[in-house]
């Protein structure tokens, strides 16, 4: 598992810093103002920025917003609220690649912090779940999709990533 965590790491320091880099992604100014709030460590006034920014709208316009602000938790290592904004995103748009790779990655940051084996690998279960989901999104015609290209990554590296880390979490869990 050790290279499958050092592949979560470069990974995550890819993409949590590149998918609302500026000018690359079709994100509402409020939403772009609020990740620049993060990035200059103001993480209060991030979450508050984008909590407003919901409030006034219905949440099914909110897709957008759910996915920022789970990437601010994400940022922050706030793995349990990162999740709860990635499956809310889900909730609104069931075909959003980012939120499905995000909880992969969480799920395997949790599964090797698990003292206890079988918390590890229903973790390992999960993050192997929500990979497949990418993978099964990912591979829809359609989604070359600005998520991929918002973190500076080609559709296909991403996806053989998902492969590998699906691989190694199908051999550690006897698959």
């Amino acid at each position: 598992m050790k290279k499958t965590t050092l592949a979560v790491i470069a990974v995550t320091v890819l993409l949590a810093g590149g998918l609302h880099a500026a000018g690359k992604c079709e994100v509402p100014p409020e939403l772009r103002d609020a990740m620049e709030l993060d990035r200059q460590g103001k993480h209060t006034e991030a979450v508050e920025k984008i909590n407003g920014v919901m409030a006034s709208r219905p949440e099914s316009e909110n897709e957008k917003a759910r996915l920022s602000l789970g990437l601010i938790h994400y940022r922050a290592k706030e793995y349990d609220s990162a999740l709860g904004e990635f499956s809310k995103t889900l909730s609104i748009n069931r075909d959003n690649p980012m939120a499905h790779y995000f909880k992969a990655m969480i799920y395997e940051k949790k599964a090797l912090g698990q003292a206890d084996a079988a918390a590890s690998s229903e973790m390992k279960r999960m993050a192997l779940e929500s990979w497949e989901s990418y993978l099964a999104v990912s591979g829809r015609a359609g989604v070359e999709s600005e998520a991929h290209v918002n973190i500076g990554a080609k559709k296909e590296d991403a996806v053989e990533r998902a492969r590998r880390h699906i691989e190694t979490l199908k051999r550690e869990l006897g698959r």
